[in-house]
Parts: C-alpha cells; sequence; structure tokens
C-alpha cells in the first residue's frame, strides 16, 4: 500500500507537470498571437486588398523586396544575409520558449519574482527574443512592409512590457521594485536608456521618450534596407536588351545567345508596348519556377494543381511600368529595377527538353490564379 504522503506527492508533481506544458502552450500561443502582422501579410499580400498601394507612387515600394530572395549572388556578405534569418530565427524562439516556461514556473510554483537565466540581466526577455526572431522572421520574408510591420510589433511590446511591469508592481511591491531598479529592461547595461536619455531627456514626458526613440531607429532601419537592396541589385545577373531585361535566377543549360534570340520570337507574337518594359526571369528548375510563381500571387493550390512540365530552363515573362496613376513611363531597361515600378506576371514560357527544334513554348497558366493582383519580385 502506498504512503498517503507519496502519493501526493506524485499527484501534485503530475499537477506541475500537466502545468508546465500548459505554460508552454501558453507561451506558443502568445508568440502565434504576436507574430500575427507577419502572417497576416503573408496570407493576404497577394490579394486584391493590396492593389490599391501600387496605385499611388509613395505606397508601391511596400511589397518590395529589400535584400536577396530568389537571386543566387555569389557575394559572400548576400550569402550570410540568407543564412543568418535561420538562426536569429531559431535561438530567438528557442530563447522565448524557455524564459516562458521558466516565468510560468516561478508564477504558479515557486510564486516569485522571476530573477535568474536572462532574468538577471533584463527584465523582459521574452520580448527581447520575440525581437530577435521577429528580426529573422523579417529576412525570411524581406519586404518592407514587413519591416515597418517588425517596428509596430516592438512598439507593441513595449507597450505590453509596461502594462505588466505595472501589474508585477503593485502584486510584489517593494521587492519587484528594487529588482526593477538594477536591472535593464530589454538590453543589458541599459544602453537604449542610456541613448534615449542623452538624446531625448529634454522632454518632460518619461513615458513618452522610448516610443518616440523607435522613430529614428526605424528610419535607420529604412535607410539601411534600402542601401542594401541597391547593393543586392548590383549582385543580381542580369542582361539589358534594346527592350526588354533578363535576369538569370540561376545557372541554365543555355547560352546567352540562344536565350536572347527565343526572348526575341516571344517578342514577334507580342503586339508592341509603349512607356512599359518587359521582363524575363530565366530559370533552370521547376521547384524555383513555383517559388517565383507563388511569389508573384499565384495560389499555391493553383500552383500544385499545375502540371509544369519537365524543361531545361523556363522563361517567365513580366511587364514593368509606373504606377497607373502616373505620367511617367519608362525609357530605359533598368528602370525595371526601381523601387517604384510595378512589375505584373505575363505568361510562362519552357524549352522542352526533348524537343527537336528547340524552341520555347508558352505554357498556359492556370485560369484560378490570382497573379493579376500582386507585383513580381525583382530578386
Amino acid at each position: 500500500m502506498n504512503h498517503p504522503q507519496t502519493t501526493h506527492q506524485v499527484t501534485r508533481s503530475r499537477f506541475f507537470a500537466v502545468a508546465t506544458v500548459g505554460a508552454f502552450l501558453i507561451a506558443i500561443s502568445e508568440m502565434v498571437f504576436m507574430a500575427s502582422p507577419f502572417a497576416a501579410y503573408f496570407y493576404s499580400a497577394f490579394s486584391p486588398v493590396l492593389k490599391w498601394t501600387e496605385n499611388h507612387s509613395y505606397l508601391m515600394w511596400l511589397t518590395d523586396f529589400f535584400v536577396p530572395h530568389l537571386s543566387t549572388p555569389a557575394s559572400a556578405w548576400f550569402g550570410s544575409l540568407l543564412k543568418l534569418p535561420r538562426y536569429l530565427t531559431f535561438v530567438g524562439i528557442a530563447s522565448f520558449a524557455t524564459h516562458a516556461g521558466y516565468l510560468y514556473w516561478m508564477k504558479f510554483v515557486r510564486k516569485r519574482v522571476a530573477t535568474g537565466l536572462l532574468y538577471r540581466y533584463v527584465r523582459h526577455p521574452q520580448y527581447l527574443s520575440f525581437a530577435v526572431a521577429g528580426l529573422g522572421l523579417v529576412f525570411y520574408w524581406p519586404r518592407f512592409i514587413n519591416l515597418l510591420l517588425f517596428f509596430v510589433m516592438l512598439i507593441g511590446s513595449y507597450a505590453l512590457a509596461r502594462t505588466e511591469e505595472e501589474r508585477v508592481q503593485r502584486q510584489h511591491g517593494e521587492h519587484y521594485l528594487l529588482y526593477k531598479q538594477h536591472t535593464a529592461m530589454f538590453i543589458p547595461g541599459r544602453v537604449g536608456g542610456k541613448v534615449v536619455e542623452v538624446t531625448l531627456g529634454w522632454l518632460p514626458w518619461p513615458s513618452m521618450r522610448s516610443y518616440l526613440a523607435l522613430v529614428p531607429l526605424l528610419v535607420v532601419g529604412l535607410t539601411g534596407s534600402f542601401l542594401v537592396r541597391a547593393a543586392s541589385i548590383k549582385n543580381l545577373h542580369y542582361v539589358v536588351l534594346p527592350n526588354a531585361l533578363l535576369i538569370f535566377m540561376e545557372p541554365v543549360g543555355a547560352s546567352q545567345s540562344q536565350i536572347e534570340s527565343e526572348v526575341a520570337n516571344v517578342f514577334a507574337d507580342q503586339p508592341a508596348r509603349t512607356g512599359s518594359v518587359s521582363l524575363f526571369y530565366v530559370l533552370s528548375r521547376k521547384e524555383t519556377l513555383r517559388h517565383l510563381l507563388i511569389d508573384s500571387g499565384i495560389t499555391r493550390d493553383a500552383v500544385a494543381r499545375s502540371n509544369f512540365p519537365d524543361a531545361s530552363w523556363y522563361l517567365v515573362g513580366a511587364s514593368a511600368s509606373y504606377c497607373a496613376s502616373a505620367t511617367l513611363r519608362m525609357r530605359s531597361p533598368e528602370e525595371a529595377l526601381r523601387v517604384n515600378a510595378v512589375r505584373r506576371l505575363k505568361q510562362v514560357y519552357y524549352l522542352p527538353g526533348n524537343s527537336v527544334d528547340r524552341h520555347v513554348v508558352r505554357y498556359e497558366l492556370p485560369e484560378s490564379s490570382s497573379y493579376g493582383h500582386a507585383q513580381m519580385p525583382v530578386l
């Protein structure tokens, strides 16, 4: 027969185990909720909802990329940009889950203020970890609008942190107040607070200083993203033709002269356009073709149902122009790379691997796709 005290200890251990697992699930749900701006954009960017941004020259840059996405630059520096997000996201999410579990353990089991792990150095390691993971997510889907949403998330995190501190201080009193006085809020060493005090200490409202400090941070972030975009375009392998622009997304099994000849054949079957530029993406893998079509607005289901033929290489044709409300006309093919250019998918061509005449064949895009509502990526 089990001793009553032993049975009680086992029951309590099981309860705490279930509570701990529940705490992790709560932490994960909080993370998903906070990440909803990224998810919301991911699933709605290619819908007609955001089409209106392309009709305004001062808004159309929101849906453009600012780091290499579908390109294969030889630069080691850009290669690190492609690898960095996965580490930031993994480290941020792992740190978030670890500190969330520790926080709930201290809250429900120990009934004390969490002061271990990174809580020794910052008061909100969960939000710090989530900011690191959010930065990684921005680079995973590197559009300007996601960068802006990242800063919106930072503002929301700061507001939530302030609210939580007020609640915890009412609950724990002097104990938490002493911890708060000796521990930085987000960055160890109170670096952020010192910078804010030096630059915005003249403001009579201390609660507004940290919010306003995010404004120059946003300006620096946007400026840096535009600089990165300009540098990434220089690393693209593209060829300027008299009336078109070829972007080589990856090595292909054909010479450049042959590809230019096939593009000329495509032009022969199309009416002449004024004020716009033709843009062609040269691909050699079917997987990259699917990825590019999804990025340009074709639904994932439509791509999955499409029976894309096996080919030596593919041509994805697009038309680049300025927004509909603008009177500007493109005068050179290089203008198709500008941030205020609207690039719309037109047609897909492929070169059959077993073809005798070795000429490109037009592929009929699925009618259920919504690619007319999305801007083709440059990178």
